[in-house]
């Protein structure tokens, strides 16, 4: 006998089975349980190229890039020595002690 079809949106199956909104599940599985997107459709039961195109529909971003200093935040560029984080961001001509 063959499975039968679930004719319901990924946004009702989530809503119904798990009690809470597509995005908010999406984000517990990601943040809490350290899921992949592969691993989230699996559970949902649905393709990964649906849920990307879920995801762009409601701008939502799955893969955040950490947050990195900007060169000139760091400790490192605001020394008034020459060390790796800014020897090439200066004339060190003059300013120099030997």
């Amino acid at each position: 006998m063959p499975s039968e079809i679930d004719n319901r949106t990924v946004f009702e199956r989530v809503e119904q089975k798990y009690g809470m909104s597509f995005i908010e599940f999406v984000e517990e599985c990601r943040d809490e349980k350290g899921m992949s997107l592969e691993d989230i459709c699996q559970l949902i039961g649905c393709g990964v190229n649906n849920i990307r195109r879920i995801f762009k529909q409601t701008e939502f971003k799955f893969h955040l890039p950490p947050k990195e200093m900007m060169l000139s935040q760091t400790n490192l560029f605001n020394k008034k020595s020459i060390n790796i984080g800014n020897i090439l961001s200066r004339q060190w001509i003059g300013t120099l002690k030997i």
